[in-house]
């Protein structure tokens, strides 16, 4: 899971799970260095 914040006010994620979480069923990955297209740097507008 990831997230960016992009506006000017802090924000708060709130993630409601109905199941437990299993740390087992996770692969990390750095969000900077992978095969994910995102790109996580802001652009003003």
């Amino acid at each position: 899971n990831g997230f960016k914040g992009i506006g000017v006010k802090p924000a708060i994620v709130a993630n409601c799970a109905t199941i437990p979480h299993d740390p087992e069923e996770i692969a990390r990955v750095d969000p900077l260095n992978n095969d994910i297209p995102y790109d996580w740097s802001l652009i003003h507008r």
